[in-house]
């Protein structure tokens, strides 16, 4: 039969039944065949090589990445705090109120008030200024709107807007001629924001809003404005708590 016949070895040249010449490949030459292939086909197992030559880097790179998908991970629970603010404490014959002071954003108008309450200049004076549903105002040494302290700050560029309990500072025409004299409004003034410039805020009341609603409720009667000198005289103490 064909299937029977005698044929040569096309590796070796040795004689075997055609119908078992692949069995006979396989056996006797499978092993040279694939190191004549590894030859041919330029190494396959170079690639391994440079993988484990190159282990411990690889190592390196997967841990530094892992430590910082890690670390971002944590930082999205658990956000870093953000710094914390100086807080003035008002003490007034009316009760108390805090102050949260921005010197984030308002770093010398900030600065320039916590100066001089260091200094304790704002101690013994008054709110000299009420004016209805708008804002109560103090800071003058002379009690009458017309005093400051020692020296003028001048105007700062801020992002802070003259909002229901923020604090800001009083000045005349000149941006540049505030001092010592602030205010604090009783409801959203934007008024006060189209200025130009616009008047500086730098800080909010955090705590004690009731003391601030009484003393404005103090406002003179019998004007069409009700702005201007309280009904009674409300005295300041104030200082730095934190």
């Amino acid at each position: 039969m064909a299937r029977d016949e005698i044929v040569a070895c096309p590796e070796c040249g040795a004689n075997v039944r055609k119908s078992r010449l692949r069995r006979h490949m396989s056996k006797a030459h499978s092993k040279e065949l694939a190191t004549q292939g590894e030859r041919t086909r330029g190494r396959p197992g170079k690639w391994r090589r440079k993988v484990a030559r190159n282990l411990p880097r690889i190592a390196m790179v997967a841990l530094v990445v892992l430590v910082a998908v890690a670390a971002a991970y944590y930082l999205i629970l658990n956000p870093l705090p953000k710094e914390k603010l100086p807080i003035a404490l008002f003490n007034t014959s009316l009760g108390s109120f805090k102050v949260e002071l921005d010197t984030a954003r308002a770093p010398a108008t900030a600065g320039n008030f916590i100066d001089l309450v260091k200094r304790g200049f704002y101690n013994g004076l008054t709110f000299h200024r009420i004016a209805r549903g708008f804002v109560i105002q103090g800071g003058d040494p002379w009690g009458n709107g017309t005093g400051g302290s020692d020296k003028a700050i001048p105007w700062e560029n801020t992002t802070l807007e003259n909002l229901k309990y923020t604090i800001a500072m009083a000045r005349g025409q000149d941006p540049d001629s505030a001092s010592s004299q602030f205010y604090i409004n009783l409801k959203n003034n934007p008024s006060l924001d189209d200025y130009d410039p616009p008047f500086v805020v730098f800080g909010k009341v955090i705590e004690g809003f009731e003391t601030v609603d009484q003393i404005g409720s103090l406002y003179p009667p019998g004007s069409e404005s009700y702005d201007g000198p309280p009904t009674s005289t409300v005295k300041m103490n104030v200082s730095i708590v934190q």
